[in-house]
């Protein structure tokens, strides 16, 4: 039967990779037993009887909100979307990269820009994976964001569950010296960090959910790449994981942005 076999650890990684968003399915399963399993007990105890409409109608008004967890893979692919948008002045690097740095040093990932010169750019967003914690029997990773604004001369921290990142701040501070350092024995430039700062932003809006995590990264650099406002609704939460689902799925974004307008 040789052939035949592949290891589950494997098929798992294929599989969360071409199905980004195949775990939110999962999710959702989970927390529908949940609430049926404990709609049953509760029953069970309650002498009164609730029909089966008003017990769809809770559950749908209480897990209406709730949003998708995006994989890695998932961010990774809205981060292209976002390049792709406005390419000659915003970068967004992938998932892995702060992992690199952070445990390899500037080595690990100094070879990826080798094709791409950072500091052309206006803004750069830098997706951070701060760990794991487990919710509701799933693992869930905690997602926090960089963005790093040459024009304004800041590097900012957002982290929709409210925690301060100076640490990484001070991280991607030094990348960028040692990047510009390495870039200058093959090309000419200029990057000077006296005058620069390191912001831990405090008034953004904040997850209730540890599951909406993922989402509140990707909302930040879509809104943060074009100058909008972070001043997003729950509507505009839920009409936005629609649409992040659509464009990964269409490989590209449906909000349009001149260029004109933001620089």
């Amino acid at each position: 039967m040789l052939g035949y076999f592949v290891d589950i650890k494997l098929y798992r990684k294929a599989k969360s990779v071409a199905e980004p968003f195949a775990y939110e399915e999962y999710r959702r399963k989970k927390i529908r037993e949940k609430i049926e399993s404990e709609r049953t007990n509760r029953d069970q105890v309650q002498v009164e009887s609730r029909s089966m409409d008003s017990s769809d109608d809770q559950l749908d008004n209480t897990y209406q909100n709730i949003c998708p967890i995006v994989s890695d893979k998932g961010i990774d692919l809205y981060m292209e979307l976002i390049t792709q948008r406005i390419r000659y002045f915003v970068y967004a690097f992938k998932t892995g990269f702060y992992l690199d740095l952070y445990q390899k040093g500037y080595d690990g990932v100094k070879d990826i820009t080798n094709y791409v010169d950072i500091f052309s750019k206006r803004k750069l967003f830098i997706p951070i994976c701060m760990g794991e914690i487990k919710e509701e029997c799933l693992d869930l990773k905690v997602w926090s964001l960089v963005y790093v604004d040459f024009t304004q001369k800041f590097i900012k921290y957002y982290d929709s569950s409210g925690e301060q990142g100076t640490e990484c701040l001070k991280l991607i501070m030094n990348y960028l010296v040692q990047e510009i350092l390495e870039k200058k024995k093959r090309k000419k430039k200029v990057f000077n960090p006296n005058g620069w700062s390191l912001i831990n932003v405090k008034d953004c809006p904040q997850q209730k959910h540890h599951y909406d995590n993922s989402i509140f990264v990707c909302m930040f650099v879509e809104y943060l790449s074009r100058d909008a406002p972070l001043d997003f609704s729950k509507k505009e939460i839920q009409k936005f994981c629609e649409q992040l689902e659509e464009e990964i799925g269409i490989d590209h974004l449906t909000k349009f942005v001149q260029v004109t307008e933001i620089y």
